[in-house]
């Protein structure tokens, strides 16, 4: 009896690849895990570049130094998850040691902001180097010295899709919907090692209005990294203004990045150095809801720290009261007994 013959083998690698470049990466990935054939072809570099490009579309902007193979899967398999913050979890051994510190001309931000599942916006910014402080001449020195913050600032209009429905609904409540469904992602790209992270949350975290009598917003992303033991947040604010008139267009007014502490200080560029090399190595889910899970954690951390810091300075205070009223009722004593 004749084996049945593979007809698969017998098909062109491009139109293998080319009918593969219309999967996911989710799908892709299990598609590769179904045989020999379609793991080689699920390996070509042009399917995780498309699905880098159609996922990020600012990964397109820039041609990415790629030190290793596999670059663009890499790159997808790095930067889809979200952070898990994980408090039980230990600091990884394998982050590389080094005495000096890594150079923030290292690192390219690829920022997309979506309407919903729909990308709107597309930013790169290149380095790390902008700091609130102009005071000091050497710009090395003023990104380790002053709290670190990375400003992109300018004037970008977003039109939402004709699809998105105005009706006759109250506008107030139009924005709040509108602005409700944005995401936004912010992938931190080490172009010396070749790794990535996306540091945003996806969905915001919180939702202000800058000015009431008018549709200006303050949209907040982020995630919770631990680092050498100690918790750390990175925050993105995107403000923006809602404007309905025949059509809805956003009016991007800046977004920002800044890493605090625990109790809301901001790091300086040193410190936030060494949270985003821990960022590159820690924890991550394609589960949301874990990841959202996981920042309730942190935020909970956050009062528990912050109420044991009030009481160990409300002890202090009571002791050092003690102590004077001690002092003084030894002085007064002295003073009696002199007399």
């Amino acid at each position: 009896m004749e084996l049945a013959s593979n007809h698969f083998q017998s098909l062109n690698r491009d139109l293998v690849v080319n009918i593969m470049t219309r999967l996911h990466g989710r799908t892709l990935a299990a598609v590769a895990s179904t045989c020999i054939d379609l793991r080689d072809a699920a390996e070509d570099e042009r399917l995780w570049r498309k699905l880098c490009h159609d996922m990020w579309p600012s990964t397109s902007m820039r041609l990415l130094p790629m030190h290793k193979p596999e670059g663009f899967k890499r790159l997808y398999i790095s930067a889809f998850p979200l952070i898990l913050y994980q408090p039980t979890t230990k600091v990884p051994e394998d982050i590389p040691t080094c005495t000096t510190p890594d150079s923030p001309s290292d690192f390219i931000s690829f920022i997309d902001i979506y309407y919903k599942n729909l990308c709107i916006f597309s930013q790169v910014v290149d380095g790390l180097t902008e700091s609130t402080s102009k005071t000091c001449n050497d710009n090395f020195k003023q990104f380790f010295c002053f709290p670190f913050k990375l400003d992109w600032l300018g004037q970008r209009h977003s039109t939402l899709p004709s699809s998105v429905s105005l009706g006759h609904e109250d506008q107030d409540n139009l924005c709040n919907k509108i602005v409700g469904n944005i995401r936004l992602s912010w992938i931190l790209y080490d172009k010396t090692k070749s790794r990535a992270v996306n540091i945003s949350s996806w969905k915001p975290r919180s939702i202000d209005r800058s000015n009431p009598s008018e549709q200006s917003f303050i949209i907040c992303f982020g995630s919770a990294i631990t680092s050498d033991h100690t918790l750390a947040e990175c925050v993105i604010t995107a403000k923006c203004e809602v404007m309905i008139r025949q059509e809805c267009v956003i009016r991007w007014k800046g977004i920002t990045l800044v890493i605090k502490d625990v109790n809301g200080s901001h790091l300086n560029g040193e410190q936030s150095m060494i949270v985003v090399k821990q960022a590159l190595f820690c924890s991550r889910s394609v589960n949301h809801d874990m990841v959202e899970l996981g920042y309730k954690e942190f935020c909970k951390k956050k009062v528990e720290l912050k109420l044991r810091d009030e009481e160990d300075e409300t002890l202090a205070n009571m002791l050092s009261a003690t102590i004077a009223i001690a002092s003084l009722l030894g002085i007064c004593y002295a003073c009696a007994t002199l007399l």
